[in-house]
């Protein structure tokens, strides 16, 4: 059937180096077909797949350090007192969170164009 938002057809001529190439980029964009991947590359000028899991972990470890800074809250809230050992937990917790997300932004690969 007739794609009738795309109604325009360009046939590309590649040799086995080239279409064996075309391929290992597509599988390795997870793009789901050569079509799309050439459509990205048009409008886009690159194509590039971003690995998420990193960005996963910082926010499982980040989730882990909110229940402990939300913790020392509910501490501070109950017996409105606020003292030295929650302050030096806050701020540790604090630094935690910078090198997690320093960590994560340095592994980021940069994208130009």
């Amino acid at each position: 059937m007739r794609n009738l938002e795309r109604p325009h057809v360009i046939k590309v001529y590649l040799n086995d180096e080239e279409k064996k190439l075309l391929e290992t980029k597509v599988k390795n964009s997870e793009m789901i077909s050569n079509t799309a991947f050439i459509r990205n590359l048009i409008k886009y000028g690159f194509v590039y797949t971003v690995d998420y899991a990193i960005l996963r972990d910082m926010v499982e470890q980040l989730r882990g350090m909110a229940v402990n800074i939300n913790q020392i809250a509910h501490k501070v809230n109950a017996t409105d007192t606020v003292y030295q050992s929650d302050i030096e937990k806050l701020q540790k917790e604090m630094e935690k969170v910078w090198h997690i997300v320093k960590s994560t932004l340095s592994e980021q690969p940069l994208v130009e164009q």
